[in-house]
């Protein structure tokens, strides 16, 4: 509301180094050159999340607080009532990290770029059984059994989205507690259902054979009659609908757009689930034009790529 009057800083001119740019830089020292574990220090994205949220203004406030405890760090002297606040969860411990601590391992390597290692290991299995069978990539198209072999690929596939979904769970455990109830229903439903594909695509595909044996003839017959080549034909459809779906959207990115900013409450849970809301870059996409020359490039360079590895390399 216009007073009238001038306006007065609060603090001097000083302030915004000694009470802001002052606690940001103690807090970066504190990583020890990267050395430190994640959960001893915030890093960017904590800040990020903290600022963007409602809790910034709440316990901060503004004009800044120095009393405020979010930088505060556990070899600090801190007053009387939060020495007692503290006694039930053990002396030293800290606020909860505000996003994510990350997991130092090289499973990132899989878990960060999963649909590369995913592509290429299916990619050189469907190779290894091609060049085995000695038909030849368009021979295999023609011949039942080695056509029903190179399916199984798609078991490798939800098995290693199995494995994916449960990275994302171990890698991420830290920051289950700071997670909303969607984000953890996701996550729990994402696994549920990776399991089950797991278990019911080998079943499907081992009641096609003609002549299972061992384990693969107990499951066969447990599966009954239902099973046979065009029922594990139908589930890989069924296991692929999400795929087909996503690469149509991908192709048309004007029906992208739409859907995202949509509020409906059926588009609102397929988004959810295939991928978490997004606030920034939502709905910014390249046009259709773009989108098909970048993909026919990669379709050139893969195609290649595959065709030497398989004429020079597997065979």
């Amino acid at each position: 509301m216009d007073s009238g009057s001038s306006f007065h800083a609060t603090h001097s001119s000083e302030a915004l180094q000694n009470l802001i740019i002052g606690d940001f830089g103690k807090e970066a020292k504190r990583n020890n050159k990267g050395k430190a574990s994640h959960s001893n220090w915030r890093n960017y994205d904590d800040l990020n999340e903290y600022f963007w949220s409602k809790k910034c203004f709440e316990y901060l406030k503004w004009p800044w607080d120095p009393k405020a405890d979010f930088f505060r760090h556990s070899d600090e002297t801190q007053t009387r009532h939060r020495r007692r606040s503290e006694a039930n969860i053990g002396v030293g411990k800290r606020k909860p990290k505000t996003n994510f601590v990350e997991v130092r391992t090289f499973l990132h390597l899989y878990r960060s770029f999963d649909r590369m290692w995913i592509f290429f290991i299916l990619a050189l299995q469907a190779m290894i059984i091609i060049g085995w069978s000695s038909l030849g990539p368009v021979g295999v198209f023609f011949d039942e059994d080695v056509f029903r072999n190179v399916m199984t690929v798609f078991i490798t596939y939800a098995f290693l989205n199995f494995i994916q979904v449960t990275l994302d769970i171990i890698l991420t455990w830290n920051a289950l507690k700071n997670m909303k109830f969607t984000q953890l229903l996701r996550y729990f439903l994402k696994f549920v259902v990776a399991a089950v594909w797991v278990v019911v695509l080998p079943i499907c595909y081992s009641s096609s054979l003609v002549n299972p044996s061992g384990l693969i003839k107990f499951v066969t017959s447990w599966a009954g009659d239902w099973g046979n080549q065009s029922l594990y034909t139908y589930v890989v459809v069924l296991y692929m609908c999400p795929n087909i779906v996503a690469t149509i959207l991908f192709f048309l990115p004007p029906l992208r757009r739409k859907l995202e900013r949509s509020n409906m409450r059926i588009l609102t849970i397929l988004m959810w689930w295939a991928q978490p809301k997004l606030y920034v870059g939502r709905g910014m996409y390249e046009n259709m034009f773009s989108q098909l020359k970048y993909t026919l490039f990669w379709i050139m360079l893969l195609i290649s790529k595959f065709a030497f590895s398989y004429y020079v390399e597997s065979q």
